[in-house]
């Protein structure tokens, strides 16, 4: 959250204020102020288990998808998910609304598999 959904959603880079909060560093509040204000949704990827992962169709980026990663190759075998570590991969979305940004990274997961 901190690396892409905090900047994104408020335009505040928590990871840098924390860095500079740890080496002991002052803090302009003006970097700590809210400056937008978007939606952003995370969803994760968990094709069927002891089947073979199948891409649809080619991935590719629209104005909603901030990022998003893929674990597996077509064909892959999907094993069973025992924690994080072992995901398919993710989809990181923002909109103007939170169902907005949800329902694109529900579209997203549904074009991969």
């Amino acid at each position: 959250m901190s690396s892409h959904q905090i900047p994104i959603a408020t335009g505040v880079d928590i990871l840098k204020i924390a860095i500079k909060i740890s080496l002991g560093e002052k803090i302009d509040l003006n970097r700590i102020k809210i400056k937008k204000r978007k939606a952003t949704a995370i969803r994760y990827l968990f094709p069927t288990e002891n089947s073979f992962f199948k891409k649809r169709k080619r991935i590719t980026k629209n104005k909603y998808i901030i990022k998003f990663f893929i674990n597996l190759k077509n064909n892959h075998f999907v094993k069973k998910f025992t924690d994080h570590t072992t995901r398919a991969g993710f989809v990181i979305t923002a909109a103007q609304n939170k169902n907005k940004a949800i329902l694109e990274a529900k579209k997203f997961i549904r074009k991969i598999y």
